[in-house]
């Protein structure tokens, strides 16, 4: 008689692989880099924080992964995804970030071309 034992469940903030490079980290990581950016890109020359965008942006994860697995809708959810960021990722205090924050150093927010 085989015993078959049941594997052990995963707790908060543990991976599931157990040992196994997860690679999905990393590409979350980059992504929501890349939303960040291209949200200020698109928007009217405000700035975007990415720290806010890496904790709102699972919110938009799932319709760009529904978009992208029919095959249909990708612009639209990516439009409205920016939008989100747009309206609810903007840096708190701007002015505070050229004084004494990332921006001191003479860094210019751009607009899209």
């Amino acid at each position: 008689m085989e015993v078959v034992r049941e594997p052990a469940p995963v707790r908060h903030g543990q991976s599931a692989y157990r040992g196994r490079a997860d690679l999905g980290q990393p590409l979350r990581g980059v992504l929501k880099r890349f939303l960040a950016h291209a949200a200020q890109r698109v928007g009217p020359g405000m700035a975007i924080s990415t720290r806010r965008v890496a904790m709102s942006a699972h919110h938009l994860f799932d319709d760009l992964v529904a978009a992208l697995r029919v095959g249909v809708g990708l612009r639209r959810a990516l439009g409205r995804g920016l939008l989100y960021l747009l309206t609810n990722a903007r840096r708190s205090n701007p002015d505070r970030h050229r004084r004494k924050g990332r921006l001191r150093v003479g860094l210019l927010i751009t607009q899209a071309a």
